[in-house]
């Protein structure tokens, strides 16, 4: 009996949260931590409006080991932070993170190859000003 799962007293399963990865499935009990991410007002304001629709950060190892488990993409849940305070204005995101090019006017340089931060949809927003309404 494998108990290499990361999180085995409280879920008891049999098999790690890798099998479950390479099963295309989340374990029923796996908890993942929010990734906090740091980013400038302007980018934060766009995603809070819903203009921006992918965030980038830079296709290194650092960001591989958080983003990929096993070298295969993966939804997550993400918190960008406008500042690095817990005061700071955040908004929580489900994600889909991929490596391509992005797009120039959300801030990707051209030609760069980033790690990609497709954003599906915001969980939650904290001491947010309200996006203001164009019609």
């Amino acid at each position: 009996m494998r108990r290499d799962c990361e999180h085995y007293e409280t879920c008891g399963l049999e098999f790690c949260q890798t099998e479950y990865v390479k099963a295309g499935v989340d374990c029923p009990e796996f908890k993942p931590k929010i990734l906090i991410l740091p980013i400038k007002k302007k980018w934060f304001d766009m995603i809070v409006s819903g203009e921006k629709k992918q965030e980038y950060r830079a296709f290194n190892q650092y960001y591989g080991s958080r983003f990929s488990r096993n070298g295969v993409p993966r939804n997550l849940e993400v918190m960008f932070r406008n500042g690095y305070s817990r005061e700071s204005p955040s908004v929580t995101c489900k994600v889909y993170v991929h490596g391509g090019t992005g797009i120039e006017e959300w801030g990707a340089e051209k030609d760069e190859w980033y790690f990609c931060l497709d954003i599906l949809e915001i969980v939650t927003m904290e001491r947010c000003e309200k996006p203001e309404v164009i019609i």
